[in-house]
């Protein structure tokens, strides 16, 4: 189990860390505040420092596969809504 989850925080990572650049690149280029661009790329190590205590709690009472499919399909609604809104607050959310 343990190998599970360090492969998949592996892929997920890697992908998130290949889309960071990209995305502070074009809230840049839309002129956007530096200070806004810094949380945006902060965001998502700002929730996992939040999320990791709770996360055995979470796996314990909500099930192992009702944890990975929704770690699954989160990430694909997440992208979906980067590329449907150029509003602040959704990529806020999806970060």
């Amino acid at each position: 189990m343990l190998t599970r989850v360090f492969v998949s925080t592996f892929f997920e990572l890697l992908a998130r860390l290949m889309l960071s650049p990209l995305l502070t690149l074009r809230w840049a280029a839309r002129g956007e505040d530096p200070v806004v661009i810094g949380w945006l790329s902060a965001s998502l190590f700002i929730a996992i420092i939040v999320a990791t205590p709770r996360v055995p709690f979470i796996v314990k009472r909500s099930g192992q596969r009702l944890c990975y499919l929704v770690s699954g399909a989160l990430p694909l609604a997440a992208l979906a809504l980067l590329f449907a809104s150029d509003a602040l607050l959704p990529w806020f959310v999806a970060v």
